[in-house]
């Protein structure tokens, strides 16, 4: 009777965080599109590097909090204390932004778009903890509704602002206020309502320990960021703008799938760390068994859609121009299947808390990255690009089988399965 529990809880709860996702990742997939149909690949490169050089740095300084926040299972730091370390962690990050977009060698476009996507990163990271307040305490409808609400209002606010011939500059404001609006008015009223207020007196040993326990799970995602963001870095450099819009595009479809993996990994992330930490092999085993098998799913209907059309698929969502971009589509296609593993395998490897550990096996996908970027970019731009991020998923997919793997060996049950 528990276990049939259990699942019809965790499938409510995959089932308002899918809906949520669906609606807030179609309207991010959106963006792109409306920005590629609006303006030209130049365009959408500018926009993808902005997205590209925010991301490692927030990822890092917002330390996975809102997974570290989930995982706490038995409440060491008070919800108040990453509020606070949040806040912190989001002025460094701006500050970093700030100086990137000053003393970086971009055009004035590039650089307004930095900033502004920067100002939108800093207010969904804040949105992002208070989904893991509202996470731990099962409420995963209000976080499903807020996603829907901020992915309509940015795609509502940017389309006005190229409209209105904002440009690129015009359509990055235009995110950071749709983003900065819902954070301050839905989600902070929310989190507030369900955990109480933030105190402004903080224990500061206790917001530093729980600094250290995060530091490496942020080390972690920056690591990911960097890996997938490399290869864009290369192109801009090496290829311009243009080159990297193309490229961005093929990304951004061959990512769709990854918004149900998600959206069950964020569902289901409770779930495993209560099923770890309680002994409760089978059941962990059973929950994880279940994502792996959607991840495979999705990564092979990818591909074979991209192998079919991927011609047809790309001109169709982004115009004639974006057609040559075809066979890089499909190389992504198989990168994403491996990146949909991992991320599934990853959530029982987080839900051990082995942190430290993730950022070996993060390190050196990234560093193969690096290596067959600078050794196919070059020659081959952006197909080249495209393989090197296949070659570097399937590294990180290798090491968190491994990761897993050697957590389940090491692991001494609480209590027995027959017991659970």
């Amino acid at each position: 009777m528990r276990s049939g529990t259990a699942i019809s809880s965790l499938r409510s709860g995959a089932t308002w965080i899918l809906a949520g996702s669906a609606v807030y990742s179609a309207c991010q997939w959106a963006l792109p599109v409306v920005v590629a149909r609006t303006l030209d690949p130049e365009a959408v490169g500018q926009f993808a590097l902005a997205l590209a050089i925010t991301a490692p740095l927030f990822l890092l300084t917002n330390l996975q909090l809102r997974t570290v926040l989930v995982t706490d299972v038995e409440s060491r730091h008070p919800f108040r204390h990453y509020l606070r370390l949040r806040r912190i962690s989001n002025l460094v990050a701006l500050a970093g932004v700030a100086a990137v977009a000053i003393w970086g060698p971009w055009p004035t476009q590039t650089a307004w778009a930095l900033g502004c996507v920067g100002l939108a990163r800093a207010a969904d990271s804040m949105s992002d903890l208070h989904y893991g307040g509202l996470q731990r305490e099962h409420r995963l409808a209000r976080v499903a509704l807020s996603m829907a609400l901020r992915g309509i209002a940015a795609l509502a606010s940017v389309s006005l602002a190229l409209a209105l011939g904002g440009g690129v500059a015009g359509a990055a404001a235009a995110f950071a206020a749709a983003w900065i609006v819902a954070e301050q008015f839905v989600d902070a009223p929310s989190s507030r309502r369900l955990l109480g207020r933030d105190s402004p007196l903080s224990n500061a040993p206790s917001i530093g320990a729980l600094a250290r326990t995060a530091l490496p799970l942020g080390l972690v995602m920056a690591l990911i960021s960097l890996n997938l963001n490399i290869p864009r870095y290369f192109i801009e450099g090496l290829r311009g703008a243009r080159d990297l819009g193309l490229f961005a595009a093929a990304a951004y479809l061959s990512q769709l799938g990854a918004l149900v993996v998600n959206a069950l990994g964020v569902a289901a992330a409770p779930r495993l760390a209560a099923q770890f930490t309680e002994g409760r092999r089978a059941d962990f085993r059973a929950s994880l068994l279940r994502l792996t098998i959607v991840a495979l799913a999705l990564g092979t209907l990818g591909l074979m859609v991209a192998l079919a059309a991927g011609r047809l698929v790309l001109t169709r969502v982004y115009g004639t121009a974006y057609g040559e971009g075809a066979e890089v589509l499909s190389v992504l296609c198989a990168a994403a299947g491996l990146g949909y593993l991992t991320a599934a395998l990853g959530c029982g490897v987080t839900a051990s808390r082995q942190f430290k550990r993730q950022v070996l096996v993060l390190g050196a996908a990234t560093l193969t990255t690096l290596i067959a970027a600078t050794l196919l970019v070059p020659g081959r731009g952006i197909l080249g690009a495209a393989w090197a991020t296949l070659i570097s998923s399937g590294v990180a997919c290798a090491g968190m089988t491994w990761l897993l793997a050697a957590s389940m060996s090491a692991w001494v049950p609480e209590r027995s399965d027959e017991a659970s």
